[in-house]
């Protein structure tokens, strides 16, 4: 393994701790020791660090290559004579009239590949509209392959448990899901030859459901309104059907630590080294809690000062335990993917700063602002962490900064929240 630390300028100390094969032409593992990630050549640092983390840096010989795509195209070279250091040296890029070889490295090998490198976006009518006087970003996680958040998580679990040997080659991954999850899964498997069969309540929608089928996965909707421990809940169904299913993986992500891990070593650092640490606020949804956990723990290394606020649906229990560590009695709610009806070990209260309850016609109407002021084709839950961004946001001074986490697309609620119809048959709209 490598070990890339901050070193000097363009340089980085490297240790290694892998016997040398001369013409190795592989993935290899990295882990970055300094978060910070600066002085790496001419790199945005945020690329460096999704190429790290997602195994784009491939060794051939003395030569690390990057395929982070034009134009920034990157060779890491390994100067054996200087005490194991390297440099990074962005290419130089084609000009009309002076062709040159185009790289090998100018592509994805895969799709899971292009997970990542979410740009911040200002909003520029809605605060105002508001009356709220700091800045606020958005970070469109739905410009992700599938079109949310969850792929990040999705693949860095399921990337873990190859490494790991829990999955098998040509066996089959099995999640419950509110079809975020589900998508990244099905998506997973279908581009590295796995079966994938999921669970997924019945109230949410018809696109995410033929988005997994799309993908191949065989989908089982199962009811809402049943208690989490109840044989006929999409996660008890999840669970029989791999206990059932032999050469099954389960990604569990309530449960699964490497959820919160995930977004501690991508989604965090990324956000970080993009806004330079120039902001004051992070504010997201939780449902698994991965998301926010992750991202506030790095965060809150980096500057404790930072607050971190999340966002939950009237009818989950997250809002009252964070606020007197009571467990209040669920209901159903509309908004899809945020919220629970159980404490999940995947959510760390504990780098939870503020936490505002929203309801679904807020969330909703919200999310169609969004779209309608903004220009931002985003998922209910994203309205959801809007309202609670613009309420927290009474609260700061101009030249605050806050970023919220836009957790997947609106394209996904096309016949619901977007739909007139849909809206007044549950009272949203007059």
């Amino acid at each position: 393994m490598f070990f890339l630390s901050r070193r000097q300028g363009k340089k980085a100390e490297v240790e290694r701790r892998l016997d040398r094969s001369p013409a190795i032409a592989k993935p290899l593992d990295f882990q970055v020791t300094d978060s910070t990630m600066k002085g790496y050549g001419k790199l945005p640092q945020h690329i460096v660090r999704n190429a790290l983390w997602n195994n784009l840096l491939w060794l051939r010989d003395d030569t690390v290559s990057s395929p982070c795509g034009a134009p920034f195209q990157a060779t890491i070279k390994i100067d054996q004579t200087a005490n194991r250091e390297i440099t990074m040296e962005k290419k130089q890029e084609s000009g009309a009239g002076n062709p040159q070889e185009t790289s090998e490295e100018y592509y994805f090998d895969d799709i899971t590949q292009a997970i990542g490198d979410i740009p911040l976006i200002k909003l520029r009518r809605l605060p105002e509209e508001y009356g709220v006087k700091a800045t606020v970003l958005v970070k469109p996680e739905f410009m992700n392959p599938t079109g949310s958040v969850k792929d990040r998580m999705a693949i860095y679990v399921l990337r873990q448990a190859v490494k790991s040997g829990e999955l098998k080659p040509g066996g089959t991954i099995v999640e419950a899901t509110s079809g975020n999850t589900g998508a990244a899964v099905a998506m997973f498997a279908a581009a590295n030859g796995y079966k994938a069969i999921l669970t997924i309540p019945d109230k949410m929608s018809r696109e995410k459901v033929d988005t997994m089928r799309a993908f191949g996965a065989e989908v089982h909707i199962c009811p809402t309104a049943v208690p989490p421990e109840s044989p006929d809940s999409y996660y008890e169904t999840g669970k029989r059907i791999h206990r059932e299913t032999k050469d099954s993986y389960w990604v569990g992500q309530y449960f699964n630590q490497n959820n919160i891990e995930s977004h501690y070593r991508t989604t965090g650092p990324e956000l970080w080294e993009q806004a330079g640490g120039r902001f004051h606020c992070l504010v997201g949804g939780i449902g698994t809690g991965g998301t926010v956990s992750g991202m506030g723990k790095f965060l809150k290394e980096k500057d404790p000062s930072i607050e971190i606020v999340a966002a939950d649906p009237e009818g989950s229990i997250y809002y009252q335990y964070h606020k007197d560590k009571t467990i209040i009695e669920p209901h159903t709610y509309y908004v899809e993917g945020i919220g629970e009806d159980l404490l999940c070990p995947s959510i760390d209260f504990s780098v939870i700063d503020k936490c505002y309850q929203i309801s679904d016609k807020e969330s909703f109407l919200m999310g169609r602002e969004l779209t309608g002021k903004e220009g931002i084709l985003a998922g209910g839950s994203s309205g959801t962490a809007v309202a609670a961004a613009l309420r927290h946001g009474k609260t700061l001074d101009e030249g605050k900064v806050i970023v919220v986490v836009l957790p997947d697309s609106g394209l996904k609620y096309i016949s619901k929240m977007f739909n007139d119809d849909w809206m007044r048959e549950k009272d949203f709209l007059e």
